[in-house]
């Protein structure tokens, strides 16, 4: 076995390689070569103020629940956004229910930079973010499900009529009570937070076109009682502190 051939050989080949896996030669070697995937576009920052609004709310209850209170933040000079809802039942009956839910959104134009999905981050600052009830045993077999969460989304849409909507939870509160009755009160998370929402859409916009980008705020309660009493609470008063995107193949 001749040791010093065996050294030369592989200096050769990784001499060899080095050549190869150089950019500059790859790109010099028509027509073959390793053909890389296209980059994505920079990054693109949307602050306050933002573009425009939108909102809606839905509620439906049974006969012996209360209308909830509704309450919604949007402002689109400071970036505001969220909603507070409350709910009671009290003399329940047997199959009493109510869901409320309330969304808000702001919007922005953007022009995709590359064919390519849209890929990005919503960032919101918790103002006020707080979620509370009590539920408490009336008569007889009594029970009671009960819910409280949110979500972020994304919306992108463009002139063609392609619409592409991604969802990320805030937080998710759910619970049964057997009679015994309950309480709770938290935090969604600290005062001045700022949580990050992660985003890449299913649908590829074209270079070029117009897209409106929607962040928003889903805020929803509902309960399903048994002859027992209930009342909820929570107040997402939010700031959308910046949307970040970017078109990435």
């Amino acid at each position: 076995f001749d040791r010093a051939r065996a050294n030369r050989l592989r200096k050769r080949y990784l001499e060899t390689a080095r050549k190869l896996l150089s950019l500059d030669d790859v790109l010099a070697l028509p027509p073959y070569g390793i053909v890389l995937d296209p980059r994505c576009s920079p990054w693109v920052t949307y602050t306050a103020p933002f573009g425009g609004f939108t909102w809606s709310w839905h509620w439906h209850h049974s006969d012996e629940a209360s209308d909830p209170v509704l309450t919604r933040y949007l402002d689109p000079a400071t970036g505001e956004i969220g909603s507070a809802i409350q709910t009671r039942l009290s003399g329940a009956d047997d199959d009493d229910s109510l869901e409320a839910e309330y969304y808000t959104a702001l919007q922005v134009w953007h022009t995709a930079q590359e064919t390519a999905p849209l890929e990005g981050y919503v960032a919101f600052e918790f103002n006020t973010s707080t979620y509370s009830g009590k539920v408490s045993d009336e008569y007889g077999f009594s029970d009671a499900t009960f819910s409280q969460f949110a979500r972020a989304s994304l919306s992108v849409a463009d002139t063609q009529g392609t619409l592409d909507t991604q969802e990320s939870r805030i937080f998710n509160f759910i619970d049964t009570d057997w009679g015994g009755g309950t309480s709770w009160s938290n935090f969604v998370s600290a005062p001045r937070d700022i949580h990050w929402y992660y985003f890449k859409t299913e649908a590829t916009f074209a270079q070029g076109s117009a897209l409106l980008l929607e962040a928003g705020v889903f805020n929803m309660s509902w309960f399903f009682a048994n002859d027992e009493s209930i009342k909820t609470a929570d107040d997402l008063n939010l700031r959308l502190d910046r949307i970040v995107v970017r078109s990435c193949p």
